[in-house]
C-alpha cells in the first residue's frame, strides 16, 4: 500500500469518526431541548391553572346591559356569542359586530332587552393564535 492509499484511507477514519461523534453530540441535544421542552409545557400549564379566568363573570353595567371583562391578560377576539336558550336570542343585542377584539382589561357589553335569557357562550381565541375557547356565563 503506498503512502497516498494510507493517508486517504486515514482521512476517511477521521471523516468517520468525527460523523460519529457529530451524531452523539445531535442526539444528546436533541434529548436535552426534548426534557427542556417536557419542563416548559408543564410550566405552562402550572401557570395556566394558577391564572384567573380570561372572563369575568356577567355583570349588569346599566339597566339591561351586561358585560363581561377580558381578565386574562392578554387581547382577546370574540367570534361568537351564542344565547342560551336559543329561542332568547331575539331579545339579545351585540355592542360590536363579530368577531371583535376586546383588549385586556374592556368590557364586552350586550344588551338583554327581556326576561328569558339564561346564559351566553362566548367562542374566542387570544390574539395572533388558533386554539378557540369557549366560555359559558350565566346572566
Amino acid at each position: 500500500m503506498t503512502v497516498a492509499n494510507w493517508i486517504t484511507l486515514a482521512v476517511g477514519i477521521l471523516a468517520s469518526a468525527i460523523a460519529i461523534a457529530s451524531v452523539i453530540v445531535a442526539l444528546r441535544a436533541n434529548a436535552r431541548s426534548t426534557e427542556a421542552n417536557r419542563i416548559a409545557g408543564q410550566s405552562l400549564a402550572a401557570q395556566e391553572r394558577v391564572l384567573p379566568p380570561a372572563w369575568s363573570a356577567a355583570s349588569e353595567t346599566e339597566p339591561n346591559k351586561i358585560g363581561l371583562t377580558n381578565q386574562s391578560g392578554r387581547h382577546i377576539v370574540i367570534e361568537k356569542l351564542d344565547v342560551e336558550p336559543e329561542t332568547a336570542r331575539r331579545f339579545v343585542r351585540l355592542s360590536h359586530h363579530l368577531p371583535t377584539r376586546v383588549e385586556y382589561g374592556d368590557v364586552y357589553e350586550f344588551v338583554v332587552l327581556a326576561a328569558g335569557a339564561e346564559a351566553v357562550v362566548l367562542t374566542w381565541h387570544f390574539e395572533g393564535h388558533s386554539t378557540i375557547h369557549s366560555t359559558e356565563r350565566l346572566l
